[in-house]
């Protein structure tokens, strides 16, 4: 079923055009190195977050190369792109507090395996900032408004007990869908109005 369906994505994003087929040719490749021997570079910290981002910045510029007009990657921010990268690189890492005890069973040296009482603290304190980097890199500072109170609020959540990661998936994924609809509302009264951002 696996390669079934690896064969109809890459169909599909190849009938979109080259960069999205691509992209997802990433896409596929930092997953298999994230989780197939002889690599499998999950077992490492940051590493495999950062394999993850790759990832994640590969499926956000397939969408984009949907969407796009002229298809034309320079359209894309390599400042966005390389924060996109770090902001997901910081976020991700939540993944790993539900699991510390299969982790440490499996060799994997993830933060919270790591600094074991404090691993949860770093990890709450790397999620916050993945917030705050958010108004700087979409450089929108107007930003600041939501990502202030959003950054606080995901570190209090990554630090109650009992943990609940569902509701740190909410913030998340609420938090990504107003900013990438407030920016794309500002270039498009933007480009209604005739101004240059």
């Amino acid at each position: 079923i696996s390669y079934i369906w690896l064969l109809v994505s890459l169909f599909g994003s190849f009938s979109v055009g080259l960069y999205p087929f691509y992209f997802n040719l990433i896409f596929t490749a930092s997953y298999y190195i994230y989780y197939a021997k002889p690599l499998r570079l999950k077992v490492f910290p940051i590493v495999s977050s950062f394999l993850i981002s790759i990832a994640t910045l590969s499926s956000i510029l397939v969408g984009f190369f949907f969407f796009s007009a002229d298809k034309n990657l320079n359209n894309f921010s390599p400042f966005l792109a390389f924060g996109l990268l770090i902001i997901f690189t910081l976020a991700v890492n939540i993944r790993d507090i539900k699991d510390v005890l299969g982790d440490k069973k499996e060799g994997i040296l993830t933060i919270p395996v790591i600094f074991e009482k404090n691993g949860k603290r770093i990890v709450a304190v790397m999620f916050a900032m993945s917030f705050l980097l958010v108004p700087i890199f979409f450089s929108v500072f107007t930003l600041y408004i939501i990502a202030l109170p959003t950054a606080y609020l995901g570190y209090k959540l990554v630090m109650r007990e009992p943990y609940k990661e569902k509701y740190i998936f909410y913030l998340f994924f609420g938090f990504t869908l107003f900013c990438f609809s407030f920016v794309g509302l500002i270039y498009w009264l933007a480009n209604i109005l005739n101004i240059k951002l």
